[in-house]
């Protein structure tokens, strides 16, 4: 039987990290936060079976580019205790395959990400070597600032409410209870 899963945290500063740094480990890449003059090469971590970024429209398509992405985000902030990223960990259904998976992800992207103006910044894992080999699923990188054709703008106060993290719970099970109906 499918677990439920929906947490959703900060990136933020005053904790020391990094949404560069939270982007290349989950998506098993290497890249250098400018800002802190630092690389983060994750490029031969393990565990991630798919990464993609997915974009609102009007985006430019320049932040499909992870670095170039998170490296624009952490520059848009002044403050020392700024949050340039937040994540949402979603656990995946085992009894979905991976092409099924991928598409419940991105109808959950596409519906309360993407589609309210915010960047996803997907990455699927897989189980580790030990353990629950059950234990599927996905990271999401998420901008904090509204995206439109000339990269970001202004910080949106709804996305920051509790609302906000009742709203993404909510729409994550009522889109895995959907797919796990059609599969």
């Amino acid at each position: 039987m499918a677990s439920y899963l929906c947490q959703v945290q900060t990136i933020q500063r005053s904790q020391g990290r990094s949404a560069v740094a939270a982007a290349a480990y989950r998506s098993a890449t290497n890249l250098v936060d400018e800002r802190l003059a630092m690389e983060f090469p994750f490029g031969g971590k393990d565990g991630v079976e798919h990464a993609e970024i997915l974009l609102p429209d009007g985006a430019p398509d320049w932040m499909r580019d992870r670095g170039a992405l998170w490296n624009a985000a952490e520059q848009k902030e002044a403050r020392k205790d700024a949050v340039p990223a937040r994540e949402v960990l979603l656990a995946l259904p085992h009894e979905l395959n991976f092409e099924q998976r991928r598409a419940l992800v991105r109808a959950f992207v596409a519906e309360h990400i993407t589609g309210r103006g915010m960047i996803a910044d997907v990455a699927m894992h897989g189980p580790g070597k030990e353990g629950d080999q059950r234990n599927l699923h996905a990271h999401i990188l998420v901008t904090t600032r509204h995206v439109g054709p000339d990269g970001f703008g202004k910080k949106e106060p709804a996305w920051w409410s509790p609302q906000q993290v009742r709203d993404w719970r909510q729409g994550w099970a009522q889109i895995q209870n959907n797919h796990l109906r059609r599969h």
